[in-house]
């Protein structure tokens, strides 16, 4: 790949009004929070919340009275995932300590009591879904694997496809199509029929289905620490998953959630100063940073409390579980003097090669890379340090092997120490 650098010293500031996207948080209790669901189930307050708490002393945790928060424990291994049964007052629980007691439990409300429904090592999850109960479990280590389903609770079933697969997750749309995430590929069941997609990747994340009206929209929060982390929407067609762009990069992406017509996505350790981030709902959209003061390194899970008018998002987070509000109060008398770092290309459309000019008011290590429309990456272009000013930087449209890349859709990524900027350009034949 044809590389040509060219460089002029050039500042440049911009004044602009400051948009605060903090809102206020409220702090319900302190303990770590790695999974948690609504229920009806009758005695459980907190608008029937139950949550699964991580560690020696943690275990199924739910509100006994209002003001009181009670940790259910026993001997059982860590425990990963919590799924209410409001027919029966009952809640099902994963647990995944990679011992011999790792599989899926049930505990009854009334006796406070847990029994064991499968023995199965690596626990992964458990969700309820309109379809049925599903346990998802496996260990990459071990090749071993596999999904259960239960249209009730009681008789649980191998779905013998996924036998040897890792399963991460799965959702269904309003459809009735159900989705899987495991950890060498996604699987959609669309009438009972499986087919696979392919990512090239080892996955890690969640599945997300937008809210109503858009509940045959999938998308999913993928991060393992590479320049692929970011939100991907799952497209899909006749039983088949079609394709699988890019939303826009987030570096560790975990999870995935909505939040007054944005979407919410939380991290693991994230290199920046928060883990919490609103993100528009189109490609390469904005992305708002929030929640930079509560101390989160790790989100976990979302939901939101239907009693609060106002749009609101309860965040589960390894530093207790959070309460969102007015994350989208504009503070328009702040003025800040913030860099800017500004990417074009000319010509655009362009054949065979274009020239990327970029605008850096700060000196730092840069990061320039082309990916394709899929989120996978072309090539890179520049690694290196550099000083405040203007550069400019030929791409002749091959990849690192030297290939001529197809005519579509490109995109030019640049990362500025912890800042990421991403511009369009398309390639004509």
């Amino acid at each position: 790949m044809k590389k040509i650098i060219v460089v002029f010293l050039f500042i440049c500031f911009s004044v602009y009004p400051l948009f605060s996207y903090e809102g206020t948080w409220q702090q319900y209790f302190d303990l770590p929070v790695i999974d948690m669901e609504s229920s009806q189930i009758t005695g459980i307050h907190f608008e029937g919340f139950v949550f699964i708490v991580p560690g020696i002393d943690g275990g199924l945790a739910y509100y006994t009275s209002p003001d009181s928060l009670h940790i259910f424990s026993t001997n059982l291994p860590s425990f990963i995932s919590v799924a209410p049964d409001d027919n029966n007052d009952r809640i099902f629980c994963a647990t995944g300590g990679d011992s011999y007691s790792d599989g899926l439990y049930v505990f009854d409300v009334v006796s406070e009591q847990f029994e064991n429904v499968l023995y199965i090592p690596g626990g992964n999850i458990v969700k309820k879904l309109p379809s049925g109960f599903y346990f998802g479990w496996g260990d990459d280590s071990l090749g071993e694997g596999g999904l259960f389903h239960s249209t009730d609770g009681e008789q649980w079933n191998a779905i013998a496809f996924f036998d040897d697969k890792n399963i991460i997750d799965i959702e269904e749309t309003g459809e009735g199509i159900i989705f899987v995430a495991a950890t060498d590929g996604l699987y959609i069941i669309d009438n009972g029929r499986i087919s696979s997609f392919s990512t090239h990747r080892n996955m890690s994340g969640n599945l997300y289905v937008r809210q109503y009206p858009y509940d045959d929209e999938v998308y999913l929060a993928f991060g393992v620490g590479s320049y692929s982390d970011g939100i991907y929407q799952v497209e899909y067609e006749d039983g088949e998953i079609t394709d699988l762009p890019v939303l826009n990069w987030i570096f560790m992406a975990h999870t995935i959630y909505e939040y007054n017509g944005f979407f919410v996505v939380g991290c693991k350790n994230n290199t920046s100063t928060s883990n919490l981030f609103l993100v528009e709902p189109v490609q390469f959209g904005e992305i708002h940073q929030i929640g930079s003061e509560l101390g989160i390194d790790e989100i976990h899970c979302f939901d939101y409390l239907s009693s609060i008018n106002c749009p609101n998002i309860l965040v589960g987070s390894d530093a207790g579980l959070f309460l969102g509000t007015g994350l989208l109060t504009e503070t328009d008398d702040v003025v800040i003097t913030k860099p800017e770092i500004a990417i074009s290309n000319y010509p655009n459309p362009f054949n065979p090669d274009t020239t990327i000019r970029l605008e850096l008011a700060e000196a730092g290590r840069i990061e320039l890379s082309i990916y394709n429309i899929k989120g996978q990456k072309v090539g890179n272009l520049l690694d290196a340090h550099t000083e405040p000013g203007i550069f400019t930087c030929n791409w002749n449209g091959r990849d690192d092997n030297d290939s001529t890349v197809a005519s579509g859709q490109y995109f030019i990524k640049l990362k500025q120490n912890d800042e990421v900027t991403v511009e369009k350009m398309m390639m004509v034949k």
